[in-house]
């Protein structure tokens, strides 16, 4: 069950008495989460979704927004970002809080943010004409604030329980259907090979060249503790598929997501799917680092579990 807190006690003693901090949560409300069921339809106000593995193509995204520009039937931008959603859902980097259980909250500190996080929905929703809010996979270049956790990927950014750093869809459903807000989830799959090659190259490597080193120089891991958790969080996806209404979600490969002629109207009925194929811009790593090559063992492990997620993707689907 998904509760929303109406008080919370920040443990702070002020002569001797907890000082009451008053969030505006002011009535728990309760739905049933073991499988959320699909009942927003909306044509002109939706919010989008991107699931995918760290490296399966969340930073090829902006280039969609080409095919929102204004037009002759509307006369605003369609696809819009709103950074309060996306900071609802991760803030914190290396020590994530939001809507969803990162293992660095509270309970009242997950309540409070669920319940600002539809607010906003309903808020956006009253006060929106034709839009597609992006969620996540979305660059700085479009005006997201640098260290800003925009990408919201399985799983994001580093730490010692990196693997824990993952968004929940069923969370996310819930939430929606809760504000009356149509939502769309693009599952991205990608080779796994190439998975593995855009996070590792994508990452400075130290010069024994087995392990990873982020930008910053904060956090080192071996490269397969980096590829067993891709493996872990694809694992993570294929449960979470199974938590929620089919008809939330399309299933895509990474390299063609955009020629699919329905990919468009899935996600917003004025998107039209041949603008988006011609804006979409892939990235491909065809010269895999030296290091990667030495995981051969490592990546049959995380190829089965980017199959098994593939399988539930498709059987659901059907």
């Amino acid at each position: 069950m998904l509760t929303f807190c109406s008080s919370y006690t920040t443990g702070r003693k002020e002569q001797g008495v907890k000082e009451q901090m008053d969030f505006p949560c002011r009535q728990p409300v309760h739905i049933n989460s073991t499988f959320v069921t699909k009942t927003t339809f909306d044509e002109k106000f939706r919010v989008m979704f991107v699931m995918g593995l760290e490296g399966s193509g969340h930073h090829s995204f902006p280039s969609a927004f080409n095919a929102c520009k204004k037009d002759d039937k509307h006369d605003e931008n369609i696809c819009v970002v709103d950074t309060e959603l996306t900071s609802l859902m991760m803030k914190g980097k290396e020590k994530p809080k939001g809507i969803f259980v990162y293992g660095n909250q509270n309970g009242e500190e997950i309540e409070c943010d669920r319940f600002k996080f539809v607010q906003k929905l309903k808020a956006l929703k009253q006060n929106s004409g034709t839009t597609l809010i992006f969620l996540n996979g979305i660059a700085r270049k479009l005006g997201i604030p640098k260290n800003f956790a925009a990408m919201v990927s399985y799983p994001s950014f580093r730490g010692d329980d990196k693997t824990l750093h993952h968004p929940d869809i069923q969370v996310l459903a819930a939430l929606c259907e809760m504000a009356g807000v149509d939502l769309r989830i693009v599952v991205v799959n990608r080779n796994p090979n190439a998975i593995v090659d855009s996070t590792v190259m994508n990452r400075d490597l130290t010069q024994h060249g087995n392990t990873i080193q982020h930008h910053e120089n904060t956090i080192q891991h071996p490269l397969a503790y980096e590829v067993a958790v891709l493996a872990d969080n694809a694992a993570v996806m294929a449960l979470q598929l199974q938590t929620v209404d089919p008809r939330f979600f399309m299933c895509v490969e990474y390299e063609s997501m955009f020629s699919w002629p329905v990919l468009g109207p899935f996600l917003h009925p004025a998107l039209d799917s041949t603008i988006l194929a011609a804006s979409f811009k892939t990235s491909h790593h065809s010269n895999p680092s030296p290091a990667v090559e030495t995981l051969c063992p490592l990546r049959g492990h995380f190829s089965l579990t980017v199959r098994i997620l593939q399988d539930t993707c498709t059987r659901l689907k059907r």
